[in-house]
């Protein structure tokens, strides 16, 4: 694979200080962008540089009246550039919009967190505008607000703190992946541990010889103590990977950089004034159709105000899901001409749906019929699903059946985007890598998220975003020196982010070239994007009284158990702020389920926000997509039905169907 070009051709003027904003800069810099960066807000000769030089999109991070002053207000900045994106802690209307109180901004997550989440929701957002930009010729201001995507990025936290109907969730509460990890001392070390539904239990029973872990209301700590107290972390990883466990050791930074992980994940890290400087996440296989249309430019024009020179980065129609029907005629969003095939699973492939959806994709989840994701709720609120899956529509396929594997390669045939965060082996494991489906579609653009990469000796090593956090190193340190993940899986929806930035790149570059690509997103390369700058030195820094990892700045504000975490996400619902830019679309009542946590984590002025619907009932539009997308006729679909191969259920009846109870010796043939 190669690092991705991309953007190559697009000029990107960066008016930041630091945080979010540059954090968006940087971003589309790894992806080929020209950015040239000159501090603001108050630099002599500032408008002739913006006035006469040829930029396709500003990022600014200059608070109302700061723009005002210096006369770079998103109006005027829109003259020069048909797109400007405005990242500010607290957006450019509401009551604190001009606020200076920059820890509220970050909400349950450090600074570094919260600016890296904003930065890439914001990358999102202007590549999403300047391709709306090109198509409609009109310009685009994108705002986005950190505090708005913190609040955004709760998962089911929000919906537990405030939801009448959180209380009715059905069967073992640790079924909520993410932040719901267990974290155990074994022989040398710690180790994290997530075993949240049925299927990872019977394995966990299988690994430790201990049957009653698979009982849904077994003490999981209890039960594998002593099975961990004679084995070190990397026992307990290799014999849980065996498994297909989303099990890890937990590391300090020191250990997650320098140790032999560094190689075994192939994360080929730099070095600069002894600081850590990760590699970019983004690896790009294109599927070229002329090799010469391909290649970098390089530029040495020099920034006549910073003085530290330029920087160069080293007619198909999907069917509509019943949620989005009566939303036909709005007008064309950034992606309303997209149909994206969803496999994603549990929280950052999910994620990178969602936020396709909120961009006006009509954005088709699969999910097998004995595997539902995994935060599908049985009954009550719809939890994290509710949040990660709104505005989709709801295919239930048999990938491992062949019938089912052919109907899926007719999709695939009439689709733009393929989107799944499993293991590298799933796929081929169905018979459907990547030179199956670019064979059925050549311009097909993939985004696979695995944990670890395809390559290196940990290429199939399974984990979920809280047990990545906690092996790169990014775990907190509590008072009892017991580490612990971040409250929020924030590493899901910064993955989940860097996908859409990757997925929308790749649409943009398709465009001109006509070429798909496999886009490669490893998660944990997301995660070492965090420990940017980290110095191996004996010094230990402290924020807000948590030591994190070996010496690095904590990414998340505090555990659960030092805070009452419930009363603090209830915050954000009755914020006065959040309330004034109506961040939060739809309100629970006790008749009710909620289904719109958060509208999209930005605004396109200029562009309406789709009209979401709630998340799909298991299979709801499993029909219409196959007669519509897949051109199967009612009698091929009835017996797709019939051989258990394809789940068409009513779009008002069950969330889900209940997974099927595995002995530790049935291993799937295709879990993540």
């Amino acid at each position: 694979m190669i690092a991705s070009r991309h953007l190559a051709d697009l000029r990107v003027l960066d008016l930041s200080r630091d945080g979010a904003a540059a954090g968006c800069a940087r971003i589309l810099a790894l992806l080929g962008a020209h950015v040239q960066h000159v501090p603001v807000p108050y630099r002599p000769g500032i408008q002739a540089l913006v006035r006469d030089h040829p930029w396709h999109t500003i990022v600014t991070d200059l608070l109302p009246s700061e723009a005002r002053r210096a006369g770079l207000t998103p109006t005027a900045l829109l003259t020069v550039a048909p797109v400007v994106v405005s990242v500010t802690p607290f957006g450019l209307d509401g009551p604190d919009a001009e606020s200076a109180d920059i820890l509220r901004a970050f909400g349950p997550f450090g600074d570094r967190v919260a600016s890296e989440l904003a930065g890439a929701h914001a990358a999102a957002g202007a590549l999403a505008a300047l391709r709306w930009a090109r198509g409609a010729l009109r310009t685009v201001h994108v705002e986005v607000a950190t505090f708005d995507v913190v609040a955004s990025c709760l998962g089911d936290n929000l919906p537990r703190a405030i939801c009448p109907l959180a209380t009715q969730r059905s069967g073992d509460a640790r079924r909520d992946i993410g932040a719901r990890i267990e974290v155990l001392p074994c022989a040398d070390g710690w180790v994290g541990i997530a075993a949240p539904t049925a299927v990872d239990r019977a394995h966990l029973a299988g690994l430790t010889g201990v049957d009653e872990v698979a009982v849904d209301d077994a003490d999981l700590a209890a039960l594998v103590r002593p099975w961990l107290a004679r084995r070190s972390r990397w026992d307990v990883f290799s014999a849980a990977q065996l498994w297909r466990l989303p099990i890890v050791p937990v590391l300090s930074a020191a250990e997650a950089q320098l140790g032999e992980q560094r190689l075994a994940c192939n994360n080929q890290e730099l070095r600069a004034a002894h600081a850590f400087v990760p590699r970019s996440p983004f690896r790009i296989d294109v599927r070229q159709q002329h090799a010469s249309t391909h290649g970098c430019r390089e530029s040495s024009e020099p920034d006549p105000l910073d003085g530290r020179g330029s920087h160069q980065s080293t007619p198909r129609r999907p069917p509509t899901p019943s949620s989005q029907r009566a939303s036909r005629d709005a007008p064309r969003l950034p992606l309303s001409d997209i149909c994206v095939l969803d496999l994603g699973m549990v929280w950052a492939g999910p994620h990178a749906g969602r936020l396709l959806a909120g961009l006006g994709a009509r954005v088709v989840k699969i999910e097998g019929p004995n595997r539902p994701d995994g935060t599908r709720p049985d009954v009550g609120c719809l939890g994290a699903f509710g949040d990660l899956n709104r505005g989709k529509a709801s295919l239930v396929l048999d990938l491992a059946h062949e019938l089912g594997r052919e109907a899926f390669l007719r999709l695939v045939s009439r689709a733009d985007v393929l989107v799944e965060n499993f293991s590298p082996r799933v796929m081929p494991n169905f018979g459907l890598d990547d030179s199956v489906l670019s064979a059925v579609n050549s311009r097909l653009v993939m985004l696979s998220m695995p944990a670890f990469g395809s390559d290196g000796s940990w290429a199939h090593a399974v984990a979920y975003g809280s047990g990545l956090e906690l092996i790169t190193g990014l775990g907190t340190i509590g008072p009892d020196g017991r580490p612990a993940p971040a409250p929020v899986p924030y590493l899901d929806y910064l993955s989940g982010a860097y996908g859409a930035v990757g997925v929308l790149a790749a649409l943009l570059a398709r465009e001109t070239s006509g070429d798909g690509v496999r886009l490669e997103i490893a998660q944990r390369d997301v995660a070492c994007q965090l420990l940017r700058g980290w110095r191996s030195s004996q010094q230990r820094h402290v924020d807000r009284g948590v030591r994190i990892g070996d010496h690095m700045t904590s990414p998340s504000m505090l555990t659960a158990r030092e805070i009452d975490w419930t009363s603090y996400v209830a915050d954000f619902a009755s914020d006065r702020h959040l309330a004034a830019r109506e961040l939060f679309t739809s309100r629970t009542t006790e008749r009710k389920p909620c289904h719109h946590y958060a509208r999209p984590p930005w605004r396109l002025h200029g562009i309406p926000f789709p009209d979401e619907g709630p998340a799909p009932a298991f299979g709801a539009d499993s029909r219409p997509i196959l007669e519509e997308l897949a051109r199967m006729d009612t009698e091929a679909i009835d017996r797709l039905v019939g051989a258990g191969v394809v789940v068409a259920a009513d779009p008002d009846g069950p969330l889900r169907t209940r997974d099927r109870r595995l002995g530790r010796d049935d291993l799937p043939r295709g879990e993540p």
